[in-house]
Parts: C-alpha cells; sequence; structure tokens
C-alpha cells in the first residue's frame, strides 16, 4: 500500500519556501521571511506617505511597557524598512518595567555594526498602572518627547498597530473624548518633534507571530517584569472589539477611513496639547493633566 505524503503549499510570494502563515487581511499564505518583509514595506509606504522622516534623521523609538518583546520585534522590523535612510536610533526603555540591559543585549547582537543607544529612564509604575491603554501610550510618548527635546531629536517613533489605532479612535467617538479619537491619526507634531505611527497599515497579530517565531526574542520571556493591566475603556469593550476585527478585519480598515471622514468635523476649532500633541480643548489635554505629577517627577540623565 502507497501512502501519498500530504505537501504543504508553498509560499505564495517567493514560491520557493514553505508556507507557514496564513494573513487575515489578505488571506495570502507566507513563509516567515516573506511575511517579515510585506510586514516592513507596509511601514515603510505609511513613512513616506505621511512623510514621517526625512534622511538623516535622529530619532527615538519607544519600547512600550506593555509589550517589550513585541516592540522589540517592531523595531528590527522598523530598522530594516528604513535601512537607506542612515537614521540615527534610540530606543526609550522604562527600567522599573523592562530589562532595559537585555534589550541592549539583543538588539546590538541583531543590528550589526550598530551605535544605537538604549535611553533608560525610570517609570513611575503607579501611575499608569491603574490607567487605560491611551494614559500608558501617551505616558511613554510624553517622556520620549522630553528625551528628543533634551537631545536636539527630529522624532519619536510609537509601535502602534493598525488594530490598536482604529481602536482608540473607535474608543475616541463612543467617549466622547476629541483627544482619544486624534489618537488613532498617524502623525502627530510636539515643538517641532513628529511624534509618528509608522507601523498605521500593520495589523498587530503579523507581528505577534513574527515575535514568537523569533529566534533571538522568544525565549526572553524576562524581558518583562510586571504584568501591566491596561485598557482602552474597560476589559469587556476591549476584548469585545478585538475579536470582532480579527473575525472581520475589513470592518477595522473601513470603520478607521469612515472615522477618518469625520475629521474635519469633530476636531474643529481644536487646540493641540502642548504635552502630547494630540487635538484637545484646552492647552493640556485631559489625559496629559492626569499624568502630569507623574512626569514632573520623572528625572531624565
Amino acid at each position: 500500500m502507497i501512502v501519498e505524503r500530504e505537501t504543504k503549499p508553498l509560499c505564495s510570494s517567493c514560491r520557493r519556501r514553505e508556507a507557514v502563515y496564513r494573513r487575515l487581511t489578505s488571506g495570502e499564505k507566507l513563509c516567515r521571511l516573506c511575511l517579515f518583509s510585506a510586514t516592513a514595506n507596509q511601514v515603510r509606504k505609511a513613512v513616506h506617505y505621511y512623510k514621517m522622516l526625512k534622511r538623516g534623521d535622529s530619532i527615538i523609538f519607544i519600547l512600550r511597557p506593555d509589550k517589550p518583546l513585541l516592540s522589540l520585534q517592531a523595531f528590527l522590523i522598523f530598522h530594516t524598512a528604513v535601512r537607506d535612510m542612515e537614521l540615527k536610533y534610540s530606543i526609550l526603555c522604562l527600567k522599573d518595567v523592562t530589562n532595559c540591559e537585555l534589550v541592549e543585549h539583543i538588539v546590538k547582537s541583531h543590528v550589526k555594526k550598530s551605535d544605537i543607544e538604549i535611553v533608560s529612564i525610570p517609570c513611575r509604575l503607579d501611575c499608569i498602572k491603574t490607567q487605560t491603554f491611551i494614559h500608558m501610550i501617551k505616558y511613554c510618548e510624553a517622556l520620549a518627547i522630553r528625551v528628543a527635546m533634551q537631545r536636539n531629536m527630529n522624532a519619536v517613533i510609537a509601535p502602534l498597530f493598525r488594530d490598536e489605532l482604529s481602536m482608540i479612535m473607535l474608543a475616541g467617538l463612543l467617549i466622547v473624548s476629541k483627544t482619544a479619537y486624534s489618537e488613532g491619526m498617524p502623525l502627530k507634531l510636539v515643538e517641532g518633534i513628529k511624534v509618528a505611527r509608522p507601523f498605521y497599515y500593520v495589523f498587530s497579530v503579523d507581528v505577534l507571530y513574527l515575535t514568537l517565531t523569533s529566534p533571538e526574542l522568544r525565549e526572553k520571556e524576562s524581558i518583562c517584569e510586571p504584568h501591566l493591566n491596561l485598557y482602552i475603556v474597560n476589559e469587556r469593550f476591549d476584548e469585545r472589539l478585538k475579536s470582532t476585527f480579527i473575525r472581520s478585519p475589513e470592518l477595522m480598515y473601513s470603520s478607521i477611513k469612515g472615522s477618518q471622514l469625520l475629521q474635519s468635523y469633530i476636531l474643529a476649532g481644536s487646540k493641540r496639547c502642548r504635552i502630547c500633541g494630540a487635538y484637545s480643548d484646552k492647552d493640556v489635554c485631559e489625559y496629559c493633566e492626569a499624568l502630569l505629577p507623574c512626569l514632573s517627577q520623572v528625572e531624565l540623565s
């Protein structure tokens, strides 16, 4: 009796390697290398379309305290996507939350011949642990902006993904917050410093798969110390919206496009928060106002 061996599908992009991942957004069956390349191309597209960076810029990349491993994988993708732009890199690491020495080891072992600086600063964890996801993002961006101003950098890079940005924008509509709504945008400006979201076209599940299958990252669970329970509005809303987007990624894309059509109406006459750059009715938005006591106590080295 002859038993036929089941053949696994080839990557729909390179047609050489075995496909290991099916993208929710396109249905493509890709090998890991082509998935990495496709994700990097999406990042490059966003950087150029929204004019986030120019050649030779000095940037600081935020290592998110809630997702440090995912942020590290995002940095490796970003570095590949803009390799020809000759950027000067720094990475913001909150040392009370993340093992910054391990971060430095991973980055320098993976990015050869690099002079990437790990900017390790203390984090007032008690100020963000009980706050929302938006508070956490704004807290990290505010710290990164302060570092960028102090060191004459051109841009802050925040690794926020398309599904997260869609959720933030929809949350802003639901809770009637101009500030939260405007956080779903790809680019902000604070005192001449760009705050960019180059993963604007990237679905977080794609980067999660790359993280879980990365030989550099899959055995580095100790990189993150405490667990942060951070939500956009509340746990039920967050989980329900996530599951909806995962089942129907086309809804994620159409919802953010629909929300963008309302921007001129919702944000008309708004000011810019002088701390985070988001739209607000006041000089300091309600989120940054809540975080000011924490931000004022953080000393930059």
